[in-house]
């Protein structure tokens, strides 16, 4: 099936090809029956097929089959990749794209990762992408403050990364979160806490399970106070019902109303009906910390 589906592909009309890429159509929401997007077994062996397949074709026309790289991996930026969904099992399609953004790098849009066993929750994985896809510049030692941080699943990515975390909840944090040196728990609502309390804080994420405004108004209280710097932040609005999608333009005028005028928004791959949105006062931030890093 795979060899005949390659001969009849136009290679003589495509740029030489880098990467195959190959992900199915999710079948259920993310989360629902253990199912998680992205990369799998399955997936992966039929990219590696086809990327052998197009190595052993020949074409005087085209480079394709003698540039091919790898199958599945993230590409690099301008690479040309081979795209096939698996939208049935006896329907596939195939295009191609060229690689221009930090997502069009991914196989299937996805940054592609499973839930490891020692996280907490889903929202390891909802935080890992988010911090993939914003690439905001923060730095290792730096003050994150996660509001509506329990169980901690997205407080042990960030952990992870060497940030020092500071977790907002009423509610108890799992135990191998409370237990990280780098870790701070304010067992509170967000609302109660001490603006004090943020002096220190440059960044804020909050993944809270309530309405945009209500999340809006906690992250006001903070951002607007003049003893407060906060550099950027990754919010996640939940659309409670679909009318929502309809404010979402108000949502992100009232956050450039807080003096932050980088805003990005994206459904990432790993949530269910909401929105992440990445904010930063300038793009300028971004292109220090990159000068600092060459």
């Amino acid at each position: 099936m795979i060899q005949q589906l390659v001969a009849e592909l136009p290679l003589e009309q495509l740029p030489p090809l880098k990467h195959v890429h190959v992900w199915q159509r999710d079948p259920v929401l993310p989360g629902n029956r253990d199912f998680e997007p992205g990369r799998n077994e399955l997936t992966d062996k039929i990219a590696s097929e086809i990327a052998q397949k197009l190595q052993s074709t020949k074409s005087s026309t085209n480079t394709t089959t003698a540039s091919l790289a790898s199958a599945n991996q993230i590409a690099k930026v301008d690479e040309a990749i081979l795209d096939v969904i698996m939208v049935e099992p006896n329907q596939w399609w195939f295009g191609w794209h060229q690689a221009t953004t930090t997502v069009s790098r991914w196989p299937g849009g996805i940054y592609s990762m499973h839930l490891p066993e020692h996280a907490v929750s889903r929202a390891y994985l909802k935080m890992a992408e988010a911090l993939q896809w914003a690439r905001l510049p923060i730095a290792a030692q730096d003050v994150v403050a996660e509001i509506g941080s329990a169980p901690g699943g997205s407080c042990q990515m960030l952990l992870e990364n060497n940030f020092q975390v500071i977790g907002i909840d009423p509610a108890q944090m799992h135990t191998s979160v409370l237990e990280h040196p780098k870790f701070t728990h304010v067992r509170n609502r967000v609302s109660d806490m001490r603006r004090s309390g943020f002096s220190n804080v440059k960044w804020i994420m909050s993944d809270s399970t309530v309405t945009p405004t209500y999340t809006l108004d906690s992250v006001e209280h903070i951002v607007t106070r003049d003893d407060v710097n906060i550099r950027g932040m990754l919010l996640t609005l939940k659309l409670t019902n679909w009318e929502l999608v309809k404010e979402l333009p108000q949502y992100l005028d009232r956050i450039r109303g807080w003096g932050y005028q980088y805003i990005r928004t994206r459904q990432l791959a790993f949530n269910r009906r909401e929105i992440c949105v990445a904010v930063m006062k300038s793009r300028a931030i971004r292109r220090i910390k990159r000068r600092r890093k060459k």
